[in-house]
């Protein structure tokens, strides 16, 4: 699941694992367009890269999912620094688990 602003989010389905190396997810949610994530963790020397990939967004949607991505990773980023605490989020959609 990935939530794309407040109380929105489009639901896809792991379809390759390889932990810790990788994972692939398919978004096939219309009205949203079909479209693929892919995560490759790599291990460097002295610190681990996370490559992520997003193909199949329709060019008007390009800065909104920078824009996600960019602000996910930073989270990410700073929780791995032990600068910002690891929160559940407090929207969790239905499909999710939670209230919606």
């Amino acid at each position: 699941m990935v939530a794309t602003q407040a109380r929105a989010e489009q639901t896809g389905i792991v379809t390759a694992c390889e932990p810790p190396h990788y994972f692939r997810a398919a978004f096939d949610d219309p009205p949203h367009p079909t479209s693929t994530v892919l995560v490759d963790v790599v291990p460097g020397h002295d610190e681990t890269h996370l490559i992520l990939t997003h193909g199949g967004i329709r060019h008007s949607l390009l800065a909104q999912f920078d824009t996600l991505w960019m602000g996910a990773l930073d989270r990410l980023r700073q929780v791995v620094e032990g600068r910002a605490p690891a929160t559940a989020p407090r929207y969790l959609p239905k499909s999710a688990g939670g209230a919606g």
